[in-house]
Protein backbone atom coordinates (compact mmCIF):
# COMPACT_ATOMS: atom_id res chain seq x y z
CA UNK A 1 0.00 0.00 0.00
CA UNK A 2 2.88 2.34 0.82
CA UNK A 3 4.37 1.82 -2.62
CA UNK A 4 1.11 2.61 -4.38
CA UNK A 5 0.74 5.88 -2.48
CA UNK A 6 4.37 6.80 -3.15
CA UNK A 7 3.92 6.01 -6.85
CA UNK A 8 0.77 8.13 -7.07
CA UNK A 9 2.47 11.08 -5.32
CA UNK A 10 5.49 10.73 -7.60
CA UNK A 11 3.34 10.68 -10.74
CA UNK A 12 1.35 13.72 -9.58
CA UNK A 13 4.57 15.64 -8.94
CA UNK A 14 6.01 14.65 -12.30
CA UNK A 15 2.85 15.74 -14.06
CA UNK A 16 2.71 19.07 -12.17
CA UNK A 17 6.32 20.12 -12.78
CA UNK A 18 5.73 21.44 -16.33
CA UNK A 19 2.93 23.69 -15.03
CA UNK A 20 5.32 25.77 -12.91
CA UNK A 21 8.49 26.44 -14.93
CA UNK A 22 11.28 28.46 -13.42
CA UNK A 23 11.62 31.46 -15.72
CA UNK A 24 15.28 31.75 -14.87
CA UNK A 25 16.04 28.46 -16.64
CA UNK A 26 13.93 28.79 -19.79
CA UNK A 27 15.61 27.99 -23.10
CA UNK A 28 17.51 30.81 -24.76
CA UNK A 29 16.60 30.65 -28.46
CA UNK A 30 18.44 33.87 -29.32
CA UNK A 31 21.84 32.21 -29.12
CA UNK A 32 23.50 31.68 -32.47
CA UNK A 33 24.66 28.19 -33.48
CA UNK A 34 28.36 27.38 -33.33
CA UNK A 35 30.46 27.97 -36.39
CA UNK A 36 32.20 25.06 -38.08
CA UNK A 37 35.70 26.19 -37.13
CA UNK A 38 34.86 26.96 -33.50
CA UNK A 39 36.58 24.62 -31.04
CA UNK A 40 34.35 22.35 -28.98
CA UNK A 41 34.66 22.70 -25.22
CA UNK A 42 35.90 19.51 -23.53
CA UNK A 43 34.03 18.66 -20.32
CA UNK A 44 35.43 17.15 -17.12
CA UNK A 45 33.53 13.87 -17.59
CA UNK A 46 34.87 13.65 -21.10
CA UNK A 47 38.45 14.07 -19.83
CA UNK A 48 37.80 11.32 -17.27
CA UNK A 49 36.49 8.93 -19.95
CA UNK A 50 39.38 9.70 -22.30
CA UNK A 51 41.80 9.06 -19.42
CA UNK A 52 40.16 5.70 -18.68
CA UNK A 53 40.44 4.67 -22.33
CA UNK A 54 44.12 5.69 -22.45
CA UNK A 55 44.75 3.76 -19.22
CA UNK A 56 43.16 0.67 -20.81
CA UNK A 57 45.27 1.13 -23.94
CA UNK A 58 48.49 1.39 -21.95
CA UNK A 59 47.90 -1.31 -19.31
CA UNK A 60 45.51 -3.94 -20.69
CA UNK A 61 45.31 -3.72 -24.46
CA UNK A 62 48.70 -5.33 -25.14
CA UNK A 63 47.82 -8.35 -23.00
CA UNK A 64 44.88 -9.30 -25.22
CA UNK A 65 46.85 -9.26 -28.43
CA UNK A 66 45.47 -7.96 -31.69
CA UNK A 67 41.89 -9.20 -31.37
CA UNK A 68 40.09 -6.32 -33.08
CA UNK A 69 38.92 -6.89 -36.67
CA UNK A 70 38.84 -3.18 -37.45
CA UNK A 71 41.33 -0.40 -37.88
CA UNK A 72 41.62 1.77 -35.87
CA UNK A 73 41.13 -0.59 -32.95
CA UNK A 74 37.95 -0.33 -30.88
CA UNK A 75 39.65 1.59 -28.07
CA UNK A 76 41.16 4.09 -30.51
CA UNK A 77 37.76 4.40 -32.21
CA UNK A 78 36.09 5.12 -28.84
CA UNK A 79 38.77 7.66 -27.92
CA UNK A 80 38.40 9.50 -31.24
CA UNK A 81 34.59 9.34 -31.18
CA UNK A 82 34.35 10.83 -27.68
CA UNK A 83 36.93 13.48 -28.50
CA UNK A 84 35.25 14.50 -31.77
CA UNK A 85 31.55 14.00 -31.07
CA UNK A 86 31.19 14.55 -27.33
CA UNK A 87 30.52 12.22 -24.44
CA UNK A 88 27.03 10.91 -25.16
CA UNK A 89 27.29 10.47 -28.92
CA UNK A 90 30.86 9.15 -28.58
CA UNK A 91 29.78 6.49 -26.09
CA UNK A 92 26.90 5.45 -28.35
CA UNK A 93 29.27 5.16 -31.32
CA UNK A 94 31.76 3.16 -29.21
CA UNK A 95 29.06 0.75 -27.99
CA UNK A 96 27.86 0.29 -31.57
CA UNK A 97 31.42 -0.46 -32.67
CA UNK A 98 31.98 -2.95 -29.84
CA UNK A 99 28.82 -4.80 -30.90
CA UNK A 100 30.08 -5.00 -34.49
CA UNK A 101 33.56 -6.24 -33.50
CA UNK A 102 33.18 -10.00 -33.20
CA UNK A 103 34.63 -13.11 -34.86
CA UNK A 104 31.80 -13.13 -37.44
CA UNK A 105 32.21 -9.51 -38.54
CA UNK A 106 34.03 -10.55 -41.73
CA UNK A 107 30.91 -12.45 -42.87
CA UNK A 108 28.56 -9.52 -42.32
CA UNK A 109 30.61 -6.35 -42.65
CA UNK A 110 33.19 -7.35 -45.24
CA UNK A 111 30.98 -6.02 -48.02
CA UNK A 112 30.42 -2.65 -46.29
CA UNK A 113 33.98 -1.84 -45.22
CA UNK A 114 37.15 -1.92 -47.28
CA UNK A 115 39.71 -4.42 -46.07
CA UNK A 116 43.34 -3.38 -46.06
CA UNK A 117 46.62 -5.06 -45.19
CA UNK A 118 48.33 -3.48 -42.17
CA UNK A 119 51.93 -4.40 -41.48
CA UNK A 120 52.14 -6.51 -38.33
CA UNK A 121 48.34 -6.78 -37.95
CA UNK A 122 47.16 -8.50 -41.12
CA UNK A 123 43.93 -7.70 -42.95
CA UNK A 124 41.63 -5.29 -41.11
CA UNK A 125 38.32 -3.62 -41.93
CA UNK A 126 38.60 0.17 -42.17
CA UNK A 127 36.10 2.00 -39.95
CA UNK A 128 37.17 5.39 -38.59
CA UNK A 129 35.16 7.59 -36.23
CA UNK A 130 35.23 10.36 -38.86
CA UNK A 131 32.66 8.46 -40.93
CA UNK A 132 29.85 9.08 -38.45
Amino acid sequence: MKYKIALIVFLILVLLIPLFPDEQYLWDFTRKPKKENEQRKILTGEIFLLGQIRLYQILLSDQQGDACNFTPSCSHFAYNAIKQRGTVRGILLAVDRLQRCNPWSWNHYGKFYNATWIQGRGYKLIDAADRY
